[in-house]
């Protein structure tokens, strides 16, 4: 898929109905369980996973609109940013669907950790002890050493590719084990596996792992095994004004009260807000994932992402009696990345640099 298609989508692949066909039919499920798909889109694939099935779904979602859709179909879809915006509950799933963004945080640089680490790394905190973890993700995330190590890791692993096309287009993947405890001689072997598959010529590895059509074979038990002890805790920082029942709860009534002066809406600034005002907002990841759409400048559609990333310098200086001491400023530059969705191009702005133009291509 084309890398333009990612970024415009914020990093979202469905998967394949074919793939969720091939799990329904080896999941076992007990009546009561919860499941959690922390990054679950418009909410299609939970849907699809436990139909006419006894369980409590629950998917957390950063699209507003696609949010929306989940919660016609899950028991509770939050909105917000799956890494930032959800409090962690500790113990609380019996199952985790996990279909993460597949990239780096900060675009690949050498101190970046790819988003499949991360989304494993938190949401594993959420998995009960015992509890099933499924997911999904490119071939060449195995790269990274960081997500082999959690992925090694779960007890009983197994790991298979997308059937046919699917794989030829995608080249994913779907590992399935517990969180449970693995001994050190199952986790070096199971991580010597993983880094066979990763080093291996990817249109070998389907032969070698099998794909998710022998999945559909096998039999996985999904049981109460969550922690009952601790309340059940699923929200979201992020306040969604269309979501909140204000009748009832008054939430949005006492937040606004909070945020806003009690004279706000006789207030009236001396001037306009200026450019470098909504520049700041913009920079500092307010309006990350906002589409826009130009219409005077004829520009389409962009997405726009702001960032501040921060840089250090080391001075050596001798004092007078013949002694050096360094001296480290630590400097931080705001930036811009606008992606023209209709023109195929992404614009970074960055302070104090000259505007730079990359063009997309498909992958």
């Amino acid at each position: 898929m084309a890398r333009l298609a990612s970024q415009s989508k914020l990093g979202y692949y469905p998967t394949p109905s074919e793939v969720i066909t091939h799990l329904r039919r080896s999941l076992r499920f007990e009546a009561g369980t919860r499941i959690l798909d922390p990054c679950c889109g418009s909410g299609e694939a939970l849907e699809q996973l436990t139909t006419g099935l006894p369980v409590n779904t629950y998917g957390i979602e950063l699209e507003q609109n696609r949010v929306l859709d989940a919660s016609k179909r899950l028991h509770s879809a939050l909105w917000g940013d799956a890494l930032r915006d959800v409090p962690v509950a500790y113990n609380q799933f019996d199952l985790i669907y996990l279909n993460p963004p597949y990239d780096f945080e900060n675009g690949g640089d050498e101190k970046s950790q790819r988003l499949e680490f991360r989304f494993l790394r938190r949401f594993k905190s959420f998995l009960a002890r015992k509890g099933l973890m499924i997911m999904a993700f490119p071939l060449s995330a195995l790269k990274s050493e960081a997500l082999v190590d959690q992925i090694a890791r779960f007890k009983d692993l197994e790991i298979f590719a997308f059937p046919g096309e699917l794989y030829e287009v995608f080249k994913q993947l779907v590992i399935v084990g517990r969180k449970d405890s693995c001994t050190k001689a199952a986790y070096e072997e199971q991580a010597r596996y993983l880094e066979k598959i990763a080093g291996m010529p990817a249109a070998e590895v389907p032969a070698v792992v099998g794909t998710t059509e022998r999945l559909a074979s096998k039999e996985y038990k999904v049981a109460l095994v969550r922690a009952e002890q601790q309340p059940f805790r699923f929200e979201s920082y992020r306040l969604d004004p269309d979501t909140v029942d204000t009748a009832k709860s008054g939430v949005l009534t006492k937040a606004l009260a909070f945020l806003e002066p009690p004279t706000m809406q006789k207030f009236r600034p001396l001037s306009s807000l200026r450019q470098g005002h909504l520049g700041m907002v913009v920079v500092s990841g307010q309006c990350n994932g906002l589409l826009i759409t130009d219409t005077d400048e004829h520009r389409g559609r962009m997405l726009v992402q702001g960032y501040v990333r921060s840089s250090s310098k080391t001075v050596e200086e001798k004092e007078d009696d013949g002694t050096t001491i360094s001296r480290t400023t630590r400097s931080y530059k705001a930036g811009l990345r606008v992606l023209y969705v209709d023109q195929a191009k992404i614009v970074t702005i960055a302070q104090g640099e000259d505007e730079q133009e990359e063009t997309c291509h498909a992958a």
